[in-house]
């Protein structure tokens, strides 16, 4: 059952949250407490209200995506003048999504704001792993290509995806010392893969399915072959954490250097 965190709100906002996340289970959170709650659980996303954050909490806010970039966070909103008002702060923060009650808190719109603001944060985790990103790749480029990962079977597929011809696509990769264009796609695919290890309790057969991917046993090969561990280690090692971890330890940074400079 995925896991919807979220601060002191009205009861009216959370019924809200309730009708559009039927399957989950919402917590009732402070933020002085979140940090500690991350460190021990996993959960899809955490809804944040401007009070929480005008009460001292975008310290703790700075400190828990500082330590945990892949958590998602969504700002809720009273009124449209409080973004503009936040704007700044918010962009600062690396608040992923932001929802204004009353205009945007319907359920369809609430689900399509996780869903939008877990590829960001998942892209931003991968962002981060790269000393150098490729001139062809962007981080709205990478959201995309996160979003239709099981339409991308190919290292031909990944090149049109990135309006890049494939020899361009293999050259700039090499030149960020970044893996070819086939085994970033593997990469890519684990990333989705743990987030989704990550923020459900999916059975590891349920998200190679969710991937594309023909069997359990070529789901765990992908796995095993690309972060050398199976998707059950993936998830109790930290999920998005981990890959990043073991996307960044395989980056040919001396070649980033050299690129860079």
């Amino acid at each position: 059952m995925p896991l919807i965190a979220h601060t002191v709100m009205q009861e009216t906002v959370v019924a809200r949250l309730r009708i559009a996340f039927p399957d989950a289970q919402l917590i009732e959170v402070h933020l002085k407490d979140v940090l500690q709650l991350v460190g021990k659980t996993s959960f899809t996303a955490l809804f944040v209200d401007r009070s929480s954050l005008e009460r001292g909490g975008s310290t703790t806010v700075a400190k828990l995506k500082a330590r945990y970039p892949a958590t998602v966070l969504v700002a809720y909103l009273r009124r449209a003048d409080d973004l503009a008002r936040l704007a700044f702060e918010l962009g600062h923060l690396q608040i992923d999504e932001i929802c204004v009650m009353g205009a945007e808190d319907h359920p369809q719109r609430l689900r399509e704001i996780v869903r939008k603001a877990v590829l960001r944060s998942t892209a931003r985790a991968i962002e981060r792993s790269m000393v150098t990103m490729p001139p062809c790749m962007t981080t709205v480029q990478l959201e995309r290509l996160l979003s239709r990962i099981n339409d991308l079977r190919c290292p031909k597929d990944l090149a049109s995806a990135l309006d890049s011809p494939l020899p361009r696509l293999r050259r700039e990769l090499r030149q960020a010392g970044l893996p070819t264009p086939r085994k970033l796609l593997a990469w890519l695919r684990v990333f989705v893969a743990a987030r989704l290890l990550q923020d459900s309790h999916w059975s590891t057969e349920r998200v190679g399915l969710e991937l594309g991917c023909s069997s359990g046993t070529s789901f765990l090969n992908t796995c095993r072959n690309t972060v050398n561990a199976t998707p059950t280690e993936i998830r109790k090692l930290g999920g998005v954490r981990f890959v990043a971890e073991r996307f960044q330890s395989g980056i040919d940074t001396e070649t980033c250097r050299k690129t860079a400079g």
